[in-house]
Formats: structure tokens, C-alpha cells, sequence
């Protein structure tokens, strides 16, 4: 990997070359649609390796982010379609992105 070329990359939120062409994953694309209470957040699939895949969600409007919580939720509800996977969240200016994964391990909390 170049870490400088990943790290412009980051900087462009340009995910699918980060995971692509920097991290040597696979292509998996389509969206995910996930009901949370009365709102519906559309994940987008951007790659995949082994199993693990990788979404991409973006917030809701410039500058405004999930809080925590919220993200637990959608990750759960994500954990029931796909249980290996990390989401990127980021704001519609693409000033910040939220980075979640989770680790399953057998008889212990995630």
C-alpha cells in the first residue's frame, strides 16, 4: 500500500480507489436499505474481502453526523444482512467521516 496515495485518498473521500486499488479488496456495489423506525438510511456497498464488506453511509446533511447511538443501531440492524462489515459515514460537505467496526467475538460483547 502507499500510505500517501491512501491518504489522499482519505482526504478526497474517494473510498472505492482507497479500497480498491490501495487495499487490493474486491468490487461489491449496491445499495442496502435499512429501516430504522420511520426514517430509512441507504447504505452503499463499495467493496468486499472474505466476507467482510464495506458500506458507506452519508449523514444527514452538511455538516450534521449520527450520534452514537443512532450508529449502533444501524450497524445492528446492517449485522442482521451482513455480519462481517465496517461502515463510513461522512457529511454531505465531506468535511468528516465516522469510521465503525465492530468486533464479534464468541462469549464476548461487541
Amino acid at each position: 500500500m502507499n500510505k500517501a496515495s491512501a491518504r489522499e485518498l482519505l482526504r478526497q473521500f474517494d473510498f472505492k480507489a482507497l479500497f480498491l486499488n490501495e487495499l487490493g479488496w474486491d468490487d461489491h456495489t449496491g445499495p442496502l436499505s435499512l429501516k430504522m423506525g420511520e426514517e430509512t438510511i441507504t447504505l452503499e456497498a463499495v467493496a468486499e474481502k472474505r466476507g467482510m464488506a464495506a458500506y458507506l453511509c452519508p449523514m444527514p446533511g452538511p455538516g450534521n453526523t449520527y450520534d452514537y447511538p443512532t450508529r449502533c443501531r444501524i450497524e445492528a440492524q446492517l449485522a442482521k444482512c451482513v455480519r462481517e462489515h465496517l461502515i463510513v459515514y461522512f457529511d454531505a460537505n465531506r468535511r468528516f467521516q465516522t469510521w465503525q467496526w465492530v468486533k464479534r467475538e464468541p462469549g464476548k460483547p461487541i
